[in-house]
């Protein structure tokens, strides 16, 4: 199962802390989950920043952080250290992109005390069958931080926030249309491209063209599924004249190759 193995958990617990300064670089990548605080923080040279609960932050080597309670308080917090291709890329590629300040607040802490609760169980069970329903669970933890993105987005730019929206679950429903995304009048979209693709990025965290690409790969894999249709089939709705390109591509998307990810489908059981 390459695609869970390619996130590996270093540690995953939960504190009540009460340090007042700290001046941390990780070796790791790490999510953390403050429940009940408030607490200063700082990324690299940035200004430091007072916030409060419910709140993410985030770690990675590549940058320092500084943080601590303030005298006479405490903080109730969780968190989840661990090494890997794709906790990079989501670190690095998702969540430094959409708060680049390393930390955002959560709109659904229920939920998300939920999924930190989960993972620490199953952490703390030390059952490498159960590893993946870990990654499951981080995996959903990112999804409630690109969610509360998203709700911030829209309650400023309400507008702007709905012609994007509308655009992209167009792309979604149609990713083997030709887009012109230099001609987009009909969505009420008129500003240059420039501004577009910045606008576009800041709500649905990445440019329009590799949110188009994740668009066709995602449609690939429901081709696989139908099991109707040839990889060098697929490979030319999306665009590729060449299959061995169109699944290098879908590899890096997906995580798995095609045929690898054909070969891992459950196996559909006649119940008749």
């Amino acid at each position: 199962m390459d695609y869970y193995n390619n996130i590996q958990f270093t540690t995953i617990g939960r504190q009540i802390s009460k340090f007042y300064h700290v001046d941390f670089r990780s070796e790791s990548y790490g999510i953390a989950f403050t429940r009940r605080g408030r607490m200063r923080f700082k990324k690299n040279k940035n200004p430091e920043k007072i916030i409060e609960a419910p709140l993410v932050y985030w770690y990675s080597p590549e940058n320092k952080y500084t943080h601590g309670c303030f005298p006479g308080e405490d903080r109730d917090h969780s968190w989840c250290f661990c090494i890997g291709d794709r906790i990079r890329l989501i670190t690095s590629s998702v969540l430094d992109q959409l708060f680049p300040e390393g930390c955002a607040p959560i709109n659904k802490p229920v939920e998300m005390i939920r999924l930190f609760d989960t993972m620490i169980k199953i952490f703390g069970q030390k059952n490498p069958q159960q590893h993946f329903k870990i990654v499951i669970a981080l995996e959903q933890v990112v999804g409630l931080i690109v969610e509360s993105y998203i709700a911030g987005q829209k309650a400023s730019e309400p507008e702007l926030y709905q012609k994007i929206k509308s655009l992209a679950n167009d792309i979604k429903d149609s990713p083997f249309r030709k887009w012109n995304f230099h001609d987009l009048i009909h969505y009420g979209i008129q500003f240059s491209y420039s501004y577009f693709r910045q606008l576009f990025t800041r709500i649905m965290g990445m440019p329009p063209n590799e949110y188009l690409l994740l668009c066709k790969m995602g449609a690939a894999a429901e081709m696989l599924v139908e099991n109707k249709f040839l990889i060098r089939e697929i490979a030319e709705s999306c665009g590729y004249d060449n299959p061995a390109a169109f699944s290098r591509v879908f590899k890096k998307k997906i995580g798995l190759s095609p045929t690898g990810y054909i070969t891992h489908l459950p196996i559909k059981q006649d119940t008749n």
